[in-house]
């Protein structure tokens, strides 16, 4: 077994330095960095890791910014080409759980899913450990760290924030308990899956802007592939967790998330409805998670459906 551990970059540096820091696993590994056309030094500090770890890190550099989906697909096909048996698609702006990719695996090998994702700590899921974990955040902020987080903040604040918080909550992280649950993956930045699941359900959809919709998109071909719902191999376990501080590259690339993400996912939405018709319920898959201006008063079904419909 070789893991190819596939992580997006886009002018986030400080975020993909201290997520690099906690990747662990027990199984040799190889650590792609896909460079989504970055210039904020991400390629000269991941050549200096290579410089050190030639046989633990790759490199890739796209010529020009790609979507998330293009990204991920190209960090595979690079995966694939170093020979590696299973594909872990993480993120830049993480942190993750000191068992949270050997945990991955031996659920997806256990269950011989199609996707196995981790599951993001978030106070609607584990509100125990997510009070713990954001304490010290909350009490340098002197507000509640979640309030925080959905103001407009500075880049400056942020990227403070990561460089000097990080290391604690990966402590905190640390100490966690993971519950043996699952849950929908749709949501989830962190997932594995063999080699051969590209055969079987393809890639991520390269036309989706918004990443969101592109692993619904993705996760519901797994459900095809799986022959029926009942029977689907797709799923989230918390036994492999992670911190997301979320948001990362809009922040430092200081894009204003709320109206890109509104306009984004009226787009792909109307790429979703046109490719299936319709989009899954909450009770079936996890939906984005509803954010102000768009979803404000109507229901979030209904109001992108309308939107995308227009």
């Amino acid at each position: 077994m070789k893991l190819g551990i596939v992580v997006v970059a886009w002018n986030a540096l400080d975020y993909l330095m201290e997520m690099t820091k906690t990747i662990r696993s027990a199984h040799p590994h190889i650590i792609i960095i896909v460079d989504n056309h970055s210039t904020d030094g991400t390629t000269e500090w991941v050549e200096q890791q290579l410089d050190k770890e030639p046989n633990r890190w790759a490199l890739l550099i796209r010529e020009k910014h790609f979507s998330c989906g293009s990204n991920r697909n190209a960090g595979a096909e690079l995966a694939l080409e170093l020979g590696c048996s299973h594909i872990i698609w993480s993120a830049e702006d993480v942190l993750l759980h000191r068992n949270c990719i050997d945990n991955l695996v031996a659920e997806h090998e256990k269950n011989n899913f199609l996707l196995t994702a981790g599951v993001s700590l978030m106070p609607y899921n584990l509100p125990e450990y997510w009070n713990k974990i954001t304490e010290p955040l909350s009490k340098y902020l002197a507000m509640d760290y979640l309030k925080w987080s959905s103001q407009q903040n500075t880049k400056e604040a942020w990227i403070w924030l990561v460089k000097n918080f990080s290391a604690i909550i990966s402590q905190k992280l640390d100490a966690c308990i993971p519950h043996e649950s699952y849950d929908s993956p749709a949501e989830s930045v962190v997932a594995c899956v063999r080699q051969d699941f590209f055969d079987k359900v393809g890639y991520y959809d390269e036309g989706y802007t918004e990443v969101a919709v592109e692993a619904v998109d993705l996760i519901h071909r797994c459900n095809l592939a799986s022959g029926s719902w009942e029977n689907r191999k797709a799923w989230s376990t918390q036994l492999s967790l992670f911190f997301h501080w979320g948001g990362g590259c809009f922040i430092t690339n200081e894009i204003d998330w709320r109206s890109h993400h509104d306009k984004i996912m009226v787009q792909s939405y109307e790429r979703y409805l046109k490719k299936w018709g319709e989009y899954p319920l909450a009770e079936k898959w996890a939906t984005p998670v509803p954010q102000p201006s768009l979803w404000d008063t109507e229901d979030t079904y209904e109001k992108l459906t309308r939107a995308a419909k227009k």
